[in-house]
């Protein structure tokens, strides 16, 4: 309920001043920044530890430790701006965002424990009680196993056990247990949590090969570009691995790698848990990174960031002005009915960030500036041109392919105001979307109307017609393989 009680805060603080909903979404973006400072603050701490300096000159010249951990946390930001992964995470209103940005606090307690085990230990138990609190117990193994692993790995670690752990352990449990007994004191509070615990899932992952695989296959596209520079940091550094900028991360991603195993069920959902740990170790790589291989990492995004930017701004021309005409044609067979407008507000977003992108090029391409996060900059600031100008020109016409607000517009002309509806199998994104434009109110099995979905793969039992009378039937104008239909006791 954690991520909720936040969304519910800001809409009782701000609720009447905005709509509630964009209220609510502030919620994310304080994730986000939260999740932003616990990076930067722990690679940071990394970063000026004497284990991790470069090698002294003998005539001095060398950075600082402290200046030298900044520009390690510049650029371990920078490549977590440029995570594919993280992209439409960040831009959700969902839970999911929340586990991340307790992650990234969980890892920065374990970083500021060891030179200040006392506060570590207060940021590492809220922010594993957070966890706890933003998806289920079973979420409990990724915090438990960093900790112990870091434990076992680091001499450093091991030093400020006696005052890290008990403060550690007081508080995760203290505030777990608090919501537990209030909310057995509370009407409906035993049946909620009851339904809560029963989510927790407590499985055997490790023993499906088609799970492993799962991430075999995915794990390289979400975490790109961070993790081919952790394996190099790694690399590099394997004979200091029990130093605390390399057995953090190893820790962290032990604790991930728990919940692939035994805990959440493989998606996106688990991936976000195991990005935390790669942002803090790809940072270590890039001082070793060769002259060749940062050339050639910039070249790759200035070229494939450019096309794909201006292959959007060709792909809203057409839709807005039906030039070319053979193009213009296919968008408008994908989504029928749609009618291009011009934003005014869309186009100077989308025009300003290109053109902030081609100053960025300029200035990397001309000066050749050397600082140590000049090949995080182009990915980075790459992908923000590439989501800026996609959701700046061509939202409207996505919204358009992907909404239910039409189709729960003929939905509720069927329904009279206040009846109940029982969806089935409606996820419940789906029926968020029909509550939220026209207002549908759901219920069990009980309400005198039925909701089916049907997709082109789903196979949904024989409707008993001798109960039930088909009095609607459609699917959103872009999707040809949906159906949806709406009965009548």
């Amino acid at each position: 309920p954690l991520f909720y009680w936040f969304g519910a805060a800001l809409i009782r603080l701000l609720g009447a001043i905005v709509a509630p909903d964009e209220v609510a979404r502030l919620t994310s973006l304080l994730a986000m920044a939260v999740a932003a400072a616990a990076v930067w603050y722990g690679t940071y701490l990394l970063g000026r530890r004497p284990e991790a300096q470069p090698q002294q000159f003998a005539f001095g010249g060398h950075p600082a430790p402290k200046d030298y951990g900044r520009v390690l946390a510049d650029s371990g930001l920078l490549l977590a701006i440029a995570t594919l992964g993280l992209l439409v995470r960040a831009h959700e209103s969902s839970a999911e965002i929340g586990q991340f940005a307790a992650t990234c606090v969980v890892l920065f307690g374990l970083i500021r424990a060891l030179d200040r085990p006392v506060r570590g230990a207060l940021f590492f138990g809220l922010a594993s009680a957070a966890l706890v609190l933003t998806r289920n117990f079973a979420a409990l193994l990724m915090p438990a196993v960093s900790m112990v692993a870091l434990l076992l790995l680091s001499p450093s670690a091991r030093a400020v056990a006696k005052r890290f752990v008990p403060i550690a352990v007081m508080t995760t449990v203290l505030p777990l247990a608090a919501w537990w007994f209030a909310m057995s004191k509370v009407p409906g509070g035993e049946q909620f949590r009851s339904t809560w615990l029963s989510q927790t899932s407590w499985n055997t992952w490790i023993a499906q090969p088609s799970v492993w695989l799962y991430y075999l296959r995915n794990l390289p596209w979400f975490v790109w570009p961070a993790w081919p520079l952790a394996a190099l940091a790694a690399w590099t550094w394997r004979r200091q691995w029990r130093s605390p900028h390399i057995a953090v991360a190893i820790a962290g991603a032990l604790g991930a790698v728990s919940l692939f195993a035994f805990g959440q069920p493989p998606g996106d959902t688990a991936m976000l848990m195991i990005v935390p740990p790669i942002l803090m170790l790809c940072a270590f790589g890039l001082p070793a990174l060769s002259r060749s291989v940062a050339n050639l990492i910039d070249w790759f995004a200035l070229l494939a960031f450019s096309l794909f930017a201006l292959g959007v701004w060709f792909c809203w021309f057409a839709i807005t002005f039906g030039l070319p005409p053979r193009v213009a044609a296919n968008f408008a067979r994908i989504a029928p009915g749609y009618e291009g407008t011009f934003s005014v507000v869309g186009f100077g977003i989308a025009l300003a960030v290109t053109l902030a992108w081609a100053m960025i090029v300029r200035w990397r391409v001309a000066t050749r500036p050397a600082v140590l996060w000049r090949s995080a900059l182009l990915p980075s600031s790459g992908l923000v041109l590439v989501w800026t100008v996609l959701i700046a020109l061509t939202l409207p016409y996505v919204d358009y392919l992907k909404t239910y607000r039409y189709v729960s517009a003929e939905v509720a002309k069927r329904v009279p105001p206040g009846a109940c509806v029982y969806a089935e199998p409606f996820g419940l994104p789906q029926r968020a979307s029909f509550a939220y434009f026209n207002g549908l109110r759901f219920g069990d099995a009980s309400c005198r109307y039925l909701l089916r979905h049907r997709g082109s793969t789903e196979t949904l039992p024989d409707i008993d017609t001798q109960r039930w009378r088909l009095i609607w039937e459609g699917r959103r104008a872009a999707d040809r393989r949906e159906r949806i239909e709406l009965y009548r006791r």
